[in-house]
Formats: structure tokens, C-alpha cells, sequence
């Protein structure tokens, strides 16, 4: 779910882009960045592989 909700946050920042006024750069900038940094956490999430746990062998017990 996470993941959607990141792809939300990009789509209403991407909306938010477009309907911004040619003189407003600064506003197109910051979106645009936003956008950068959402896109590069999804794919960070989408590299991290669950790495099994590895447990130590059962030894025999010696009494």
C-alpha cells in the first residue's frame, strides 16, 4: 500500500505541475523535486529484498 500512496502523492503533484502559471518557476521546482524524491523512494522499496534470517545449526547437546 505504500507504494500506492506515493504514486497518489506523484499524480496530484504532477496535476499540481501543470495547472502552475509560467511565471511561477519556483513552484514548478519544488514539485518537480518532490516528484524526483517520491519516484526515487518507490524504487528504493522496489530494490530492498527480503534477506532470509539465518539461524545457527542445532547442535547436539552433550551433557
Amino acid at each position: 500500500m505504500y507504494k500506492e500512496e506515493l504514486q497518489e502523492q506523484i499524480t496530484r503533484c504532477r496535476e499540481m505541475q501543470s495547472k502552475c502559471r509560467i511565471d511561477d518557476i519556483d513552484t514548478f521546482i519544488r514539485l518537480s523535486n518532490r516528484i524526483e524524491e517520491l519516484s526515487s523512494k518507490i524504487s528504493n522499496a522496489g530494490s530492498q529484498s527480503v534477506v532470509p534470517v539465518q539461524h545457527a545449526e542445532k547442535r547436539p547437546e552433550i551433557f
